[in-house]
């Protein structure tokens, strides 16, 4: 199944392994399947984690998957670093101010942006038509957003997911302008969002779904193997 005709503008569509690499707890396994892959994308600001695991994402050809926030955007030298050249926004684009303010802070750095397409994030879209009240206006996750982009635009033969706990258990660095966790675990049971996570997930069965997570009982469909 795929939802969208959309061309990829920086990934060819096909790609025999993708990461996609968050930021939860289990972000410390990436050293066990950052050689299965060589193009990927980062989640949102990702300075503190590079520092500690950037030598695992050095030779890959990534880009930055983004909410429209300001802090999102990284310091140049990890930008530099990691050799990203694009930025992947989340969000439709908009005239909101601080959604072009975000955006002209990727410019300034010298980075491609590119804005997400209205079949995705948009109360419109199939993606969020699979939840109830606002996170049907909404989407509720920027890393799950950045799963439904790659398996429905990218469509890699295998994908590795690492740092994904649906706030199971907390981010590996903790940033002090983000939600409680406590919020976002509410968000999680609210949204029901690991449960539609594997329906989506099972959709696209021509894709392999390898992850590492520290939420159990995961009801996981037949084309993804949790990683111990």
């Amino acid at each position: 199944m795929f939802v969208t005709n959309i061309k990829c503008p920086y990934f060819k569509s096909g790609i025999e392994n993708f990461g996609l690499i968050m930021k939860g707890k289990s972000l410390e396994n990436i050293d066990k399947i950052y050689k299965n892959f060589d193009h990927g994308f980062i989640i949102n600001n990702f300075d503190l984690e590079t520092e500690r695991y950037g030598k695992y994402l050095e030779d890959k050809e990534l880009v930055h998957f983004v909410n429209n926030l300001f802090t999102a955007h990284m310091k140049k030298v990890n930008y530099d670093k990691l050799n990203i050249k694009s930025v992947q926004m989340g969000s439709n684009f908009s005239f909101n101010f601080k959604f072009l303010r975000a955006c002209w802070r990727y410019k300034l750095l010298n980075l491609n942006v590119y804005f997400m397409n209205k079949q995705f994030n948009n109360k419109n879209s199939y993606f969020n038509s699979l939840f109830n009240g606002r996170y049907r206006i909404k989407f509720p996750n920027l890393g799950v957003l950045a799963i439904c982009y790659t398996l429905d635009v990218i469509r890699p033969k295998k994908l590795w997911i690492c740092g994904l706990d649906f706030f199971k258990e907390d981010y590996f660095f903790r940033r002090k302008h983000q939600t409680p966790l406590q919020l976002q675990q509410k968000k999680m049971e609210d949204s029901n969002l690991p449960d539609i996570t594997m329906k989506i997930i099972s959709l696209y069965k021509n894709t392999e779904v390898y992850l590492y997570s520290y939420y159990k009982n995961l009801n996981k469909p037949s084309n993804l193997t949790l990683l111990k």
